[in-house]
């Protein structure tokens, strides 16, 4: 009975998650939109507040279905899927850090918009790891 609803809250911030990122590209798609004061201080308190958080809570939400059927741990798209996840975390603080460097004024926006994409690739990559289970 909990594993569904594990599953569903998962899916959840999965998504939310997803969206913070493909807002955040649309908000960042001319360069020029950082060198804005309120676009700067929006961004940064998507990336740190928002996306940190529904982060670390898809993170709790997959440990618990894995300490509650750890039969998953038979599938070789699960071990795949748990390392994208955690490059795309550790990429999302990297934009995190960049975002707070830009609003400082010691580093250019396009390199930062440049890492959102990867982390938009990675999210989009775990997602059909997930659907199509390849192995």
């Amino acid at each position: 009975m909990i594993f569904p609803i594990l599953k569903s809250i998962h899916i959840l911030f999965i998504a939310t998650w997803f969206g913070l990122v493909v807002t955040l590209e649309f908000m960042w798609k001319k360069s020029d939109y950082l060198k804005e004061k309120p676009i700067q201080q929006l961004s940064l308190f998507l990336v740190k507040r928002l996306e940190f958080i529904v982060g670390l809570f898809v993170l709790i939400t997959g440990l618990l279905m894995i300490f509650y059927d750890p039969s998953f741990f038979k599938f070789g798209w699960l071990h795949v899927k748990i390392t994208i996840w955690v490059i795309v975390f550790g990429m999302g603080h990297m934009v995190r850090s960049r975002l707070e460097k830009i609003q400082a004024g010691t580093d250019h926006a396009k390199a930062l918009v440049n890492l959102n994409r990867i982390v938009l690739f990675g999210l989009i990559l775990a997602i059909f790891m997930v659907e199509l289970k390849p192995f």
